[in-house]
């Protein structure tokens, strides 16, 4: 009787599990989001320039921009801008000042500030016109003059959305083209562009 009793006192075997995935399935793949993706934005927004004019230069500007793969690291585009001059009187008389110019720029090394926040230094380049107008003279005149300058800014870039986004830039201008401006009959001072002038602008971004 003892025989029988000791072969059902057998420890059995762990059951092993087959370490393959069911038949039909696949492993997870990897998702990128479009953050992670070039993208190619459009910007715009209303820009602002101080010391190339008499008075304060105001208009806006538009531009294309390629952002690099990781969000708010780099960027680097290019934007055309408009600004103009209220009129200054000087002797009586009136002058105003239209910048008109494209403005390629490269912001290399972001700073990431935040997870949707980054800090941007970019240098840039203007190249474009400059158009001085005299008023209430005997004989008005206006003149069309070549306009370059250099930059260096800060950005500041604020994401509202992975397609949308703010920023808001600060410059340091430095103009190549420095004109002295005057009233030839008789001859008056109207305004000499200085060495160094400043600039900010606010723009939307819409990424595609």
């Amino acid at each position: 009787g003892t025989a029988g009793a000791g072969a059902a006192s057998g420890t059995p075997e762990p059951r092993q599990e087959d370490p393959k995935p069911p038949i039909g399935t696949t492993p997870p793949e990897k998702r990128t989001t479009t953050a992670e993706n070039e993208r190619i934005a459009l910007l715009f927004g209303p820009s602002a320039a101080f010391g190339l004019a008499p008075n304060p230069s105001f208009g806006a500007s538009v531009g294309l921009e390629w952002n690099s793969p990781v969000a708010r690291s780099s960027a680097f585009g290019s934007e055309f801008v408009v600004l103009t001059s209220a009129k200054h009187a000087v002797s009586g008389a009136k002058s105003s000042f239209v910048f008109a110019f494209a403005r390629p720029y490269a912001c290399p090394v972001g700073v990431p500030l935040g997870v949707n926040v980054g800090l941007l230094p970019c240098v840039a380049v203007e190249l474009g016109a400059v158009v001085a107008s005299g008023s209430d003279l005997e004989n008005p005149a206006t003149e069309t003059r070549f306009w370059a300058s250099g930059e260096l800014a800060l950005r500041l870039d604020i994401a509202l959305s992975d397609d949308w986004f703010i920023d808001a830039t600060g410059s340091a201008i430095f103009p190549f083209s420095r004109y002295q401006f005057v009233f030839r009959t008789p001859e008056t001072a109207i305004y000499d562009i200085p060495a160094v002038a400043a600039g900010a602008g606010l723009r939307a971004g819409r990424r595609f």
